[in-house]
């Protein structure tokens, strides 16, 4: 670092103080001092960027300006300064947030949502995620009547709206971003999926513990998804503008007392039990169409109590593993020998969600997320034999995730993100990543397997707004797509005879695994839940399978014995316009067929019951202390800002959607890589060198001697 320049550590320094003004949560704030920047001006925003990012810079450009004409129509609030966007890919995990203090500011991280996020519904991620972080941008800064002139002597700190529940401030943001894209959490299922089970299992908050200050799932979701849906059910019954007048009459009027009954006629107290009512009968006839229909009972194999994720049977079908984080103990990758045993802690301090077993069911290869060269959260491939105490480094700041083996065991491949962009890589002996496809369309890959033959690879792949299942030929060329439909298709995994092909989906509004006979290209609905069943991992006699189930509190793993009487018959898929290639083509040859059972077999039985009684996730531990609270990221059970409320920055509040959440493992890695390097682009808009200074100076707020409120107020 002493080679650095001082004016190179000046403008980091003051770019990450624009971002973040002093926040104590680093990781979350400091950026790269190697990374030159510069700024692409349009009429309503200033867009910071760094190098490599030019063609993004541009795009954003387009998007931030059609979103800056619908939102302030909507709400009504007209920024008089451009609005500072800041773009940084510094991170695997998709989030943003947005400030007014100093100055109106978005930072983007430009990563896309996984398959398995709350975020995941979305038509083109850079709307969506902007239009919830301008809407707050509109929302925190608009002051009315006497809190107006009191800005006009003290500034930008004057804020009536930063004294709002959190619920009200990420509630409107997530409810603006429903209603003003064509995806949003308000439509996603994995959102419908926490609400309802958090009213079925009775474990529904009360409207006091909407901002979702707790350990417990759904923790910080509360906010951002049960807020938005209180907020709809207010809309549709009292007016769809509602919102903008609530903003215009609080803005103007004193902090905490909320102006209820005046906006819609009604307290929020008789509002909150009708909406529960609501969601009580919505969710009720999802639950009684399942029963009706029947529904599949799953035995737990892990404790109700941690999240636990990843299942995956080895080759030889003799050990199950998975991984865990427990509120109090911290994550961890358990192994489980059979059935009836106890799973047992192979690696402690790490957690994935994806496994690839060794030939002789001796090691795994996983993927975790760990800090890179200090400003870096990235995800890479480590290697783990069963027995030792350690995992090996097969990348390093490569941002390379879900490892799959081919049967062989010759070769590894991956998924790496870079720019909003994935690739299918082939990680080589020497530990070089080797493209395999060369995506410039934000194409979003997932989960990608071997066919037990080697031939094939299936993957869950994401374009222009939907997710479907594909199979690639091994060296990364496209050969069919197997699902053509607006449900969100993940989760690919082949039956050991590759006769099938079992994924997850929402086509029913629930999420459930199904199967598809390659050979007829037949669908088939194998599970039926009312929770949410993930992550397909089928045993390799074709008997059973190990899968994640969801309730109220959180991912658990399960157990399910296969019998094709059981199954729910959907149909022949329909044929996709392009990429045409056979399924049968893919069927091998030279394995013998092992198809499951007509009827599941009922000596198959784990030690524990199936789908024992819900008990809520304790925030104290076995002793009854109070547990500490690791900031895991578990994916599809965080929105925008992670698990608690935001990062707080003393005196002045907090910065609404500023991400708490943490790296998978506690490792931390160096590496030689070199900034990325400035290109030449054909902008269409003014773009100059990154200066500081006209947004630090002059000085835009005074902080009184005295303050109302610790928190986000003013």
């Amino acid at each position: 670092m002493a080679s650095l320049s001082l004016r190179k550590w000046a403008r980091c320094a003051l770019l990450s103080l624009m971002a973040v003004l002093g926040s104590a949560s680093a990781h979350a704030a400091s950026f790269d001092p190697e990374l030159t920047w510069r700024t692409l001006d349009t009429e309503h925003f200033h867009i910071t960027f760094h190098g490599g990012e030019e063609a993004l810079a541009e795009e954003v450009a387009g998007i931030a300006e059609d979103i800056w004409t619908k939102m302030t129509a909507e709400l009504d609030v007209h920024p008089k300064r451009p609005t500072e966007i800041v773009l940084i890919d510094h991170t695997d995990m998709a989030n943003g947030y947005a400030m007014t203090v100093p100055v109106n500011t978005i930072v983007l991280f430009i990563t896309a949502p996984t398959e398995d996020s709350t975020l995941g519904l979305y038509e083109n991620w850079t709307d969506a995620i902007l239009t919830h972080e301008f809407t707050h941008i509109l929302h925190l800064d608009d002051v009315d009547g006497i809190p107006a002139v009191l800005k006009r002597v003290f500034g930008k700190i004057v804020s009536v709206h930063r004294a709002s529940p959190g619920w009200i401030i990420e509630g409107q943001a997530t409810f603006q971003e429903t209603r003003h894209t064509s995806g949003g959490r308000g439509r996603s299922n994995v959102a419908h999926m926490i609400k309802r089970m958090a009213v079925l299992e009775d474990r529904f908050p009360n409207l006091g513990n909407m901002d979702g200050f707790q350990v417990k799932p759904p923790g910080g979701n509360l906010r951002y998804l049960f807020g938005q849906d209180f907020q709809q059910y207010i809309a549709d019954k009292t007016g769809e503008n509602v919102w903008t007048k609530w903003t215009h009459t609080y803005g103007g009027g004193i902090p905490y007392l909320l102006p209820s009954k005046r906006v819609f006629g009604e307290r929020f107290g008789p509002l909150f039990k009708g909406w529960h009512a609501h969601l009580a009968s919505r969710y009720g006839a999802q639950q009684a169409a399942v029963q009706a229909q029947g529904q599949t009972q799953l035995h737990l194999l892990t404790d109700n109590k941690a999240t636990c994720m990843g299942p995956e049977w080895s080759p030889d079908g003799s050990t199950l593993v998975y991984s865990c984080s427990d509120p109090g103990k911290g994550p961890a990758i358990y192994i489980q020998k059979g059935l009836q045993a106890e799973a047992e802690v192979s690696l402690e301090g790490a957690f994935a969600r994806d496994f690839a077993w060794r030939k002789d069911s001796g090691a795994i290869f996983y993927s975790s997320s760990h800090v890179v060269d200090r400003f870096n959260l990235f995800d890479d491939v480590w290697f783990h034999k069963l027995g030792s105490e350690t995992a090996t480094a097969v990348t390093s700041g490569r941002r390379a995730r879900q490892p799959a083996l081919s049967p062989d065991g010759e070769v590894l491949i991956a998924v790496t993100n870079k720019l909003q962009n994935n690739q299918l890589v082939q990680l080589t002996v020497d530990k070089v990543l080797q493209p395999l496809t060369e995506h410039a369309d934000h194409t979003q890959l997932s989960s990608p397997r071997f066919s037990p033959d080697g031939r094939h690879i299936a993957l869950s792949l994401w374009r222009d707004g939907q997710r479907d299942i594909w199979i690639f030929k091994a060296d990364g060329t496209p050969h069919r797509r197997v699902t053509v439909d607006l449900a969100l298709d993940g989760d690919p995994a082949w039956s050991a005879d590759g006769r099938l092909l079992y994924f997850t989906s929402d086509r029913s509004g629930i999420f459930n695994i199904y199967a598809v006979e390659l050979k007829t290209e037949r669908l088939w609905q194998v599970t039926n839940v009312i929770g949410g069943a993930f992550h397909p991992a089928p045993h390799p006699s074709g008997e059973s399978m190990a899968l994640e189930r969801f309730s109220h509190n959180g991912m658990d793993v399960a157990w399910l014995p296969l019998g094709r009487s059981t199954w729910w018959d959907k149909g022949v898929l329909p044929m996709p316009l392009q990429v045409r290639g056979g399924l049968a083509e893919v069927v091998p040859t030279d394995i013998e067929e092992k198809l499951p059972p007509a009827s599941p077999r009922t000596d198959l039985v784990p030690s524990k019951p199936a789908e024992p009684p819900e008990e809520p996730r304790s925030d104290s531990g076995d002793d009854g202390t109070i547990r500490s609270v690791n900031l895991q990221r578990i994916p599809g059970l965080h929105g925008w800002g992670g698990g608690l409320q935001g990062s707080a920055i003393s005196g002045i509040g907090h910065i609404w959607d500023s991400p708490e959440a943490g790296p998978d493992s506690e490792t931390h890695s160096e590496t030689e890589a070199e900034a990325p390097e400035e290109e030449d682009y054909p902008f269409s808009y003014p773009v100059r060198r990154y200066n500081p200074l006209p947004v630090l100076f002059p000085p835009r707020f005074i902080r009184p001697l005295g303050t109302i409120t610790d928190g986000p107020g003013f």
